[in-house]
């Protein structure tokens, strides 16, 4: 089944902080960020079922070169993979328990 990807509105203002942060720091690093998220999410629609729940129906990928983490939940009955979080490792846990479905 193919998936489409889409972003919860907290999930993609933080993903456009994260690639501004990083391009304020070095010239184009946000868009290398950019491109490993979109991959990494490219990754969850082909084979989502190895990607541990973080949350009753909420998983969790770690990005492998980054501190943050991608949380997402697949629609039932609908090809959507819906992105709840861009997730930064050393923020409080605190403010994602509440998104967790």
């Amino acid at each position: 089944m193919s998936f489409q990807v889409a972003f919860q509105a907290e999930a993609e203002t933080e993903f456009h902080e994260a690639i501004a942060w990083y391009d304020l720091q070095t010239d184009g690093v946000g868009q290398r960020f950019a491109r490993e998220v979109h991959a990494t999410l490219s990754e969850a629609t082909k084979d989502h079922e190895r990607f541990p729940f973080a949350g009753p129906t909420t998983q969790k990928i770690k990005m492998l070169d980054w501190p943050y983490s991608i949380y997402f939940t697949i629609l039932e009955n609908s090809p959507m993979v819906i992105v709840v979080s861009i997730f930064h490792g050393a923020r409080s846990p605190t403010e994602l328990r509440r998104r967790l479905k």
